[in-house]
């Protein structure tokens, strides 16, 4: 049987960002062997579709004779998963930075209500936001049970998702051939963070 519609796998932050359509659960499903969601393509491509937005902020940063380009677009209010126990607003935000012709966005979650400017981050609230993603990528660089006993995970599940996503991080950064913990070691020097 020829499948009507081609799946894509979802990784966390697409399957974030993605859950939040209405339509979403019609055009995906989970499969428990794989732990993961699937989408389909079409569906996919018909969200994509969109016209890029216009940052909101950009910066521009020189590493070892390496441009990276930071930008920022604000999303709005929410509660992140991680923050379930609370369900406090925070200020999201898509932080793309791109190195060449490399590009990687991801969701950045402010404290509660922390800028007094809800939809631009500062340069600086950029690099931060960029050394977190970095420190993502180096925490996930270790064994779960190093990761577990590093951030005090009680609840092996909520360490499981943490570190899951950490990974991806990981292998997202891993396509821009840049040492993390060099780079990360830079930007908390050269930016006093």
């Amino acid at each position: 049987m020829i499948m009507a519609s081609l799946y894509l796998k979802l990784g966390w932050p697409e399957y974030q960002e993605y859950q939040q359509y209405d339509d979403f659960d019609e055009h995906a499903y989970y499969s428990p062997e794989n732990e993961c969601y699937f989408i389909e393509q079409d569906w996919l491509l018909k969200h994509n579709e969109k016209e890029e937005a216009v940052p909101d902020s950009a910066i521009e940063i020189y590493y070892k004779e390496k441009t990276i380009e930071i930008s920022s677009i604000y999303v709005g209010l929410g509660s992140p998963s991680w923050d379930k126990q609370e369900k406090r607003k925070h200020h999201h935000h898509k932080v793309t930075f791109k190195i060449g012709c490399k590009k990687h966005t991801f969701d950045y979650w402010s404290g509660p209500l922390c800028y007094k400017d809800s939809t631009v981050m500062s340069d600086n609230d950029m690099i931060q936001a960029f050394e977190a993603f970095i420190s993502e990528c180096i925490s996930a660089d270790q064994s779960i049970d190093d990761f577990q006993n590093e951030f005090g995970y009680e609840n092996v599940s909520e360490c499981i998702r943490i570190y899951n996503a950490c990974k991806e991080s990981l292998e997202a950064w891993k396509n821009f051939f840049i040492d993390p913990y060099d780079l990360d070691n830079w930007l908390r020097d050269t930016y006093d963070l």
